[in-house]
């Protein structure tokens, strides 16, 4: 809170900072990229979405473990659907009914496995353009009117792939293998303040 507050008063002697909301639900203030989410009753920072199978809100805390167990979960799928291959490569009938359990387990894998990748490349594409799912229909409807009025749009947290990716795995050390790993560490900044680039964005949501 203490955060949000010093965000209000530099948006205040600042007029380039975005000026930070008020939700009307939560009474508090509500910083750029921050939205309420109506299940939770509550305000999420860098909100994303509202994860059923989950339980919970995916936003700027825990994020990267929502791509993580959508990534862990689409290996575990592959290794799956390899394993009941294997037998089959091994000379043995999967159509028969002896072995239709693990034809059913293959199929069933590979079915789970295609959603996953384009729910896991849909936010691939998120992470390294700086976006949530919230801001990506906001910013298409800002690049319509730009291009209707004849102006370049440009996303205004997005600072380049790997800038974009630190924000939410942190700083890459010795290799990008060690994003995919689970780390106890928080996200870098405060969920509040977001470094943006020069050029302001139509505006701030």
């Amino acid at each position: 809170l203490a955060a949000v507050e010093a965000a209000a008063e530099r948006a205040t002697r600042d007029s380039t900072v975005p000026r930070v909301r008020f939700c009307k639900r939560c009474r508090v203030p509500k910083p750029a990229r921050t939205h309420h989410c109506s299940v939770c009753n509550r305000c999420v920072l860098k909100m994303d979405h509202h994860c059923p199978w989950v339980n919970n809100c995916v936003g700027f805390f825990n994020y990267r473990y929502f791509l993580l167990f959508l990534l862990h979960l689409a290996a575990g799928c592959v290794f799956v659907m390899c394993t009941c291959l294997l037998g089959h490569l091994q000379g043995h009938d999967l159509l028969s009914a002896r072995n239709s359990s693990v034809l059913f387990v293959a199929v069933l894998c590979s079915s789970v496995l295609c959603a996953l990748g384009i729910f896991l490349f849909w936010h691939v594409y998120l992470v390294l353009t700086n976006q949530t799912t919230i801001e990506f229909y906001s910013n298409r409807m800002d690049a319509m009117e730009a291009r209707r009025e004849g102006r370049t749009f440009r996303n205004q947290y997005s600072l380049g792939y790997r800038a974009n990716a630190e924000q939410v795995f942190g700083p890459r050390t010795r290799s990008y293998l060690g994003w995919t790993l689970v780390s106890r560490t928080r996200p870098p900044g405060d969920g509040v303040d977001w470094p943006t680039h020069p050029r302001e964005a139509l505006h701030h949501v």
